[in-house]
């Protein structure tokens, strides 16, 4: 009530509209993954001593995730990344008839869906953890793409990067690097 997103009438709560827009999942604002997924990450206050003391975590988030905290990840940035989209296709210009794009730490790999839908010569590769891939390959058949959508398993850090890519799209990852890494 106090955020808005819930009405009080009499005994009874009702959901306003701005919960309608934000919490229910038929609107395209819809942000309840993105929710749960902050639940995941409340989990990790738990060690807070020992960040403040090591200057780290004792072991990162993605080392100590279940199948289902993978899940709620992939479609939490799936959320998150909705919101970002209308800002960013714009700025998504790839060179004429494009082959290949690789999307690096991509996990709901919206970005490189809307890339293969605005060019047909186009097949863009995900590339994240293992966990999280089997969630993209989910959504590429949900959204109609899983014949131009490819994933590879890999830590982009460690990893040999494929070779010969027209684009390579690096968005929403810094966070997860280290100072260095980044």
């Amino acid at each position: 009530v106090v955020g808005g997103y819930l009405n009080r009438v009499g005994e009874k709560y009702v959901i306003s509209d701005e919960g309608k827009k934000w919490l229910l999942q038929d609107s395209s604002h819809f942000l309840g993954n993105l929710i749960q997924y902050f639940e995941t990450l409340y989990s990790r206050w738990g060690s807070f001593e020992h960040s403040l003391e090591h200057g780290h975590p004792e072991r990162s988030y993605f080392e100590v995730f279940t199948e289902k905290d993978w899940e709620t990840y992939v479609y939490g940035m799936r959320d998150l990344a909705n919101l970002l989209l209308n800002e960013v296709k714009p700025k998504l210009i790839l060179p004429n008839n494009p082959k290949s794009l690789l999307d690096i730490g991509g996990s709901h790999g919206l970005f490189a869906i809307e890339c293969c839908r605005r060019y047909p010569t186009l097949h863009a590769t995900v590339m994240d953890f293992a966990p999280a891939l089997q969630h993209t390959l989910k959504i590429a058949g949900t959204e109609g793409m899983s014949d131009r959508i490819s994933a590879v398993a890999a830590d982009f850090t460690k990893a040999e990067l494929p070779s010969d890519q027209d684009c390579i799209l690096m968005l929403n990852i810094i966070h997860a690097l280290s100072e260095d890494q980044n």
